[in-house]
């Protein structure tokens, strides 16, 4: 017989003030004022360097866990802001130039740092010197594993200084417009 035990969910949905409150006067007015552009990617400086640096390290390809939360815009699921405050990175993982197998661990590492409604948003990996972008095992990842509306993929080639964001499971890719990168108040 199996017992089914009622949990609470690991993701929900934050009003959008609980991130501005959070944000420099000047981030939290470029979240608010409404381009047309939905959804808004906004990434803690200290942890976009950090991926920066991990995916650096060596020449093959790297990768890990983004992980935030998502704040909806005046109560409709379909405007929201993303906020990106840490990564795990994948220790163990099998990589090449070109290929890059993160295993089990990972998702480990992002749940213990998965505290206070944050939760696994998205993924991220390089792709040293081949340019930044979404290959055919990319978009298949991506619809597989990070298929919900709010879901990120990262792509870096830390040699050429390229980076490409994409979102959702069609792998639809975010202009620069709508990636805001702040520096966190101390």
């Amino acid at each position: 017989m199996i017992a089914w035990n009622e949990q609470k969910p690991d993701f929900f949905h934050r009003p959008i003030i609980d991130l501005v409150s959070q944000l420099p006067f000047i981030a939290a007015c470029a979240v608010l004022l409404n381009d047309g552009k939905s959804p808004k990617v906004v990434v803690n400086r200290r942890t976009m360097d950090s991926i920066c640096s991990h995916v650096s390290e060596r020449s093959v390809e790297m990768g890990g866990l983004l992980i935030g939360s998502v704040y909806t815009l005046a109560d409709a699921v379909d405007k929201f802001v993303i906020a990106i405050s840490d990564h795990a990175r994948s220790v163990e993982y099998d990589s090449t130039g070109v290929s890059l197998r993160m295993d089990t661990p990972v998702w480990d590492n992002a749940r213990l740092k998965s505290k206070d409604g944050r939760s696994v948003i998205g993924w991220y990996h390089s792709h040293p010197n081949l340019g930044a972008f979404f290959s055919g095992t990319d978009r298949r990842t991506q619809r597989a594993f990070f298929n919900h509306p709010h879901c990120l993929g990262l792509v870096i080639d830390p040699i050429r200084s390229e980076e490409k964001w994409f979102i959702g499971q069609d792998s639809d890719e975010l202009g620069t417009h709508q990636i805001l990168l702040h520096q966190p108040s101390e």
